[in-house]
């Protein structure tokens, strides 16, 4: 499949490395699953002479505050793990997904002229739900709706009786059935892309060797992989990095953050790590986590300040 503007617009990657691409919560802070997340991507770019390559998940329709893209960037520069690409610097600019509409809508477009997906314009429910119409719309319908600007989305046709298999590098093998998926939305009411759609489509306009991403992109596995299939693309390499439990906080809505290690005091080098110690730790099956300790992280921040530690 070849779209041709988008090529034109963000041209083959001259590096014969890896085009690491780390997605991060669109938060006011840096967690430290994302922490990890950014410090195996500029592993692998740095070991590879590739590039790593940041983006903020923000599905949000709304703006993103512009303070906060500021904090996270911060962050990782104080564990001296910043992106070769990101929000304001590289050549595969827009990098966030808000503006990134265009791309999604020439796929969209493309589906539906294949015959790989159909319309689906949004309604209400019986209970006030807004969701989309499941009737087989006529063309002449379908003008109408469009005319009308009204919100719609694009539902995927999925084939049937189909197993699919993912071979996860931490995990093993994993096996989903097209059966257990009927059509899969692609946009959601607020017209931005589901998170499984534009993983696939900025992965490939991007040219994304591996996506490091949160061990809940797990979920959605089945969805990717059936999207590669229907747009005959290659996908990229997934690297899923695990959750992170911290006994110290007991709220169900705190995080456990850089921000709060550096207000702390702790040593920047003591958590990069830390975390690298963290992650060899990495448990056998998903949603297990990674569990925090902050004395051994804290004994190894003052070996750090005295000059004693061995890195």
């Amino acid at each position: 499949m070849l779209l041709n503007p988008f090529y034109m617009k963000w041209p083959k990657r001259q590096t014969c490395g890896e085009a690491v691409l780390v997605t991060l919560r669109a938060e006011p802070y840096l967690t430290l699953q994302d922490a990890c997340k950014a410090l195996v991507g500029k592993t692998l770019a740095k070991s590879t002479g590739g590039v790593l390559i940041v983006h903020l998940d923000d599905s949000d329709p709304d703006p993103l505050s512009s303070t906060l893209p500021t904090q996270i960037f911060n962050m990782l520069s104080w564990l001296n793990l910043e992106p070769d690409e990101h929000l304001d610097l590289g050549g595969y600019y827009p990098y966030a997904r808000r503006e990134r509409y265009d791309s999604y809508q020439e796929v969209i477009h493309y589906l539906i002229d294949e015959d790989k997906a159909d319309y689906a314009f949004f309604t209400t429910d019986k209970a006030g739900n807004i969701v989309p119409d499941l009737a087989d719309y006529d063309d002449d319908v379908v003008i109408e709706h469009l005319s009308s600007k009204q919100q719609y989305t694009a539902r995927l046709r999925v084939k049937q009786n189909k197993r699919l298999t993912y071979t996860d590098p931490v995990w093993g093998e994993m096996q989903f059935e097209s059966s257990e998926m009927d059509h899969l939305s692609l946009l959601t009411v607020e017209g931005m892309p589901m998170p499984y759609f534009a993983n696939v489509v900025d992965n490939h306009f991007m040219q994304v060797t591996t996506h490091i991403r949160s061990e809940s992109a797990l979920e959605t596995i089945a969805e990717e992989l059936v999207l590669h299939d229907v747009l005959g693309w290659e996908r990229p390499l997934w690297l899923h990095v695990p959750q992170f439990i911290d006994p110290e906080i007991h709220h169900v809505f705190e995080e456990s953050t850089v921000d709060r290690l550096f207000e702390k005091g702790y040593h920047p080098k003591a958590i990069v790590e830390y975390l690298e110690q963290l992650l060899l730790k990495t448990p056998g099956r998903p949603n297990q986590g990674l569990v925090l300790d902050h004395d051994e992280l804290r004994e190894l921040s003052n070996r750090h300040y005295r000059g004693t530690a061995t890195s």
